[in-house]
């Protein structure tokens, strides 16, 4: 059973296209390495299949990280940001402002959102990144966080 504090006030992801584009590199990786891995197997050295084997696992934890970027605002207060290679939750009174990135014209951060947290930190929020061809979503994105950082819980 699921309670109106779980249940998502606001959840930004990465764009799909790019979650598949993430899929089908973590494929074409398992590929490769598979291929490496069954080399040394044939070649009977232990050694290159254990770099093999740590190497493949490294890959897909951080093709699966990186196409999991979330950003979700619960109804209790909490935001949840879901960053490559970090997880953090947040009460509401922690975060100041949302705001765009200061990153310049050409920035990987382009048209993304950060945090501005009461602490003085700044955070990215890499789930709201967009590649100059899928179009600007961060207008919308930075509403809907607005939104959802004015509400009282």
């Amino acid at each position: 059973m699921t309670t109106d504090a779980a249940v998502p006030a606001v959840e930004l992801r990465t764009p799909l296209p790019l979650r598949v584009a993430a899929g089908g590199v973590m494929i074409a990786g398992l590929v490769v390495l598979g291929s490496w891995i069954l080399r040394d197997i044939r070649n009977g050295q232990p050694g290159p299949i254990v770099a093999s084997l740590v190497f493949t696992l490294l890959w897909l934890i951080i093709g699966w990280r990186s196409s999991s970027a979330a950003v979700i605002g619960l109804a209790d207060g909490r935001l949840i940001v879901r960053n490559q290679f970090r997880t953090r939750t947040f009460e509401r009174h922690q975060i100041e402002d949302v705001r765009p990135s200061s990153g310049g014209p050409f920035s990987q951060t382009q048209g993304a959102l950060q945090l501005l947290l009461t602490d003085g930190s700044v955070l990215m929020l890499q789930a709201t990144v967009s590649p100059p061809f899928f179009g600007r979503r961060s207008q919308r994105q930075l509403e809907e966080l607005r939104s959802w950082l004015a509400q009282t819980s």
